[in-house]
C-alpha cells in the first residue's frame, strides 16, 4: 500500500501545483508503445519506480529507500520550446523537496535527462530520491497503513496498585 499512497500523494502534488497536467500514470512505456496503449492526452507525466531497496525494522514495519524517475511528455511547439523547458522546471519545483507522513524524506532531484527521438514529442526524465515508511507487510497491523502522528490509548487494569513509601530500602535503594 505504500507505494499506491506514494503514486497518490505525488500525483495530487502535481495535479494541484499544475492544472496544465492532462495525464498522470504509471509508467509502461507509454510512449513507444502508443499505437496499443490507452489513449493520453499531453502534456502527460508518468512515475516510475525506478529503484526499492527495503529495510527490516520491527514488527514488520519497512524502511524504503527508493528512486522514482518522472517521464514528462509534451507535444513539440517548434516556435516554443521555452515553454517546454518551463514546463520541466513546473515539475521540479512540484516535486523536488515534497514530503508526507509516507514520504519521510523529502523527494530529492538527483538527475534529469532528454529522452530523444519521439517525432513531434519532447520528453524528460527527472528521477529523485526518497525514503518512506512501509507497513503493509506488518502481520500486526493486517496491512492497514497508519499515519503518522500520536496515538492516546486507555489501558483499564483489574487490580488496585498500592506503594509502599513507609519502607526505607525501597524508597532510598538501600539493600537491594
Amino acid at each position: 500500500m505504500s507505494k499506491k499512497l506514494i503514486y497518490q500523494e505525488i500525483k495530487a502534488r502535481i495535479t494541484s501545483e499544475i492544472p496544465a497536467v492532462k495525464t498522470f500514470r504509471l509508467w509502461n512505456n507509454q510512449v513507444s508503445n502508443d499505437n496499443i496503449e490507452n489513449a493520453f492526452n499531453y502534456p502527460a507525466i508518468f512515475l516510475e519506480f525506478a529503484d526499492l531497496e527495503y529495510i527490516n525494522e520491527q514488527a514488520g514495519l519497512q524502511t524504503i529507500i527508493g528512486a522514482i524517475r518522472l517521464h514528462i511528455v509534451q507535444e513539440e511547439y517548434r516556435t516554443e520550446n521555452e515553454l517546454n523547458l518551463d514546463f520541466v522546471d513546473q515539475v521540479a519545483k512540484a516535486v523536488n523537496g515534497y514530503q508526507t507522513d509516507t514520504i519521510i524524506k523529502p523527494l530529492i532531484r538527483t538527475s534529469e535527462q532528454q529522452d530523444i527521438n519521439h517525432d513531434q514529442l519532447i520528453i524528460w526524465e527527472q528521477d529523485y530520491d526518497f525514503k518512506a515508511n512501509d507497513c503493509t507487510s506488518s502481520k500486526y497491523n493486517g496491512g492497514i497503513e497508519i499515519a503518522g502522528g500520536v496515538i492516546d490509548l486507555e489501558a483499564k487494569r483489574d487490580t488496585e496498585i498500592t506503594l509502599d513509601i513507609d519502607n526505607d530500602n525501597i524508597r532510598t535503594g538501600d539493600g537491594i
